[in-house]
């Protein structure tokens, strides 16, 4: 299928160079030893049935570099004009497998999701979500914040914090505070590792 994609695009003016045809050699016979074909032809499914019902998609991240997922239309960045590595989305070595995000309007995006499960079938469609939590700098932002502390102190007291990592060497610099903000740090410590929101 990208073989074809690309000669297309060779009668349309593109894709000329013999480095495109090399590319996609290297790129189709790593996807074939990793088995990730299937996954990029579903992915190809969802970007053109988005496509044919009016629904912007794009895919972005680390598949830009893929120039099988451009071919396909998963992506619209030629990787090899725009210089960009393949290696970034898989490679050889690479032991878990790489992921391929799709930016859809959000009014439109419950729709796609309902025609997937539809399409594919719901015991082969699962819907996962990253939950990000609070590091020590981000609940301090958002606990002073919420008690009154104007952006700049925010900010100014959030740069003196320690990397999460390094706390025992570190510890939260409280002297910095005045109160009632300093009182509250105790509860402000409390938000660190609870949930924030969801992706």
């Amino acid at each position: 299928m990208c073989s074809s994609d690309l000669e297309q695009g060779r009668r349309q003016g593109n894709c000329s160079s013999s480095e495109y045809a090399e590319r996609l050699t290297k790129e189709l016979a790593i996807l074939r030893q990793r088995g990730l074909g299937p996954y990029l032809l579903v992915v190809s499914e969802i970007t053109d049935h988005a496509r044919q019902q009016g629904i912007a998609v794009a895919g972005r991240g680390s598949a830009a570099g893929c120039l099988a997922a451009y071919l396909l239309g998963i992506t619209t960045i030629d990787p090899i004009r725009h210089g960009l590595y393949f290696e970034r989305f898989v490679h050889s070595r690479r032991t878990d497998l790489p992921d391929i995000d799709l930016d859809i309007p959000s009014d439109r995006r419950d729709e796609l999701i309902g025609w997937a499960f539809r399409h594919f079938g719901e015991e082969k469609v699962a819907m996962v979500a990253a939950h990000q939590t609070f590091g020590k700098r981000a609940a301090f932002r958002e606990g002073l914040k919420a008690l009154g502390m104007g952006p700049t102190e925010v900010n100014r007291f959030a740069e003196q914090l320690p990397q999460d990592d390094v706390e025992e060497v570190n510890p939260v610099p409280l002297h910095l505070l005045t109160e009632p903000y300093r009182g509250a740090a105790p509860l402000i410590l409390r938000l660190v590792g609870t949930y924030q929101h969801l992706s």
